[in-house]
C-alpha cells in the first residue's frame, strides 16, 4: 500500500469510523499495525517455558523462564509542539516502547506510544496497572 492509499484509508476511519488518536499513538499508526497484524495472521500465542532438559548449559539459570521485559527508545517524527514531550535524556525525538519476549523470540507483549521522556518505571507500572499486562 502506497502512502496515499494509507492517509486515504486513515481519513475515512477518522471520518466515517470516528477514530480518534489518544495521547500515545496516532491513527496513521493505529491502521498500520491493525493492517500488520491483519495481512500477517499474526496471533499471540501462551508462552511455554524453557524445558528442565536444554542440552545447552547457558541456559541452566533459566529454568522455567517464560521470557523476558525491556524497553527501547525508537526515533520519531512528533509536532514541534509535542517535541519537549518526546526528548529523551540523550536529546533524540522517541517513544518508548516495552516488549516482553517468550524464551523462542515470540512477543508476548508490546505496549507503544510513550513519550521518550517517560520513566521506564512508568510505562511498566501502565502496563500492570491499565493495559493488562500481568507477570505469570
Amino acid at each position: 500500500m502506497d502512502k496515499r492509499a494509507l492517509h486515504a484509508f486513515c481519513n475515512m476511519f477518522k471520518e466515517v469510523g470516528k477514530l480518534e488518536p489518544s495521547r500515545n499513538i496516532g491513527v496513521e499508526e493505529m491502521v498500520a499495525m491493525f493492517l500488520h497484524i491483519k495481512a500477517h495472521d499474526i496471533k499471540i500465542r501462551k508462552p511455554q517455558p524453557f524445558s528442565q532438559d536444554r542440552m545447552d548449559e547457558r541456559w541452566e539459570w533459566f529454568r522455567n523462564c517464560l521470557g523476558a521485559l525491556d524497553d527501547t527508545h525508537i526515533k520519531v517524527n512528533v509536532l514541534e509542539t509535542d517535541k519537549p514531550r518526546y526528548r529523551n535524556k540523550k536529546g533524540d525525538i522517541t517513544t518508548n516502547v516495552l516488549g516482553v519476549v517468550a524464551p523462542y523470540m515470540q512477543f508476548i507483549y508490546v505496549l507503544a506510544g510513550w513519550e521518550g521522556s517517560a520513566t521506564d518505571s512508568r510505562v511498566l507500572r501502565d502496563a500492570l496497572f491499565h493495559n493488562g499486562f500481568s507477570v505469570p
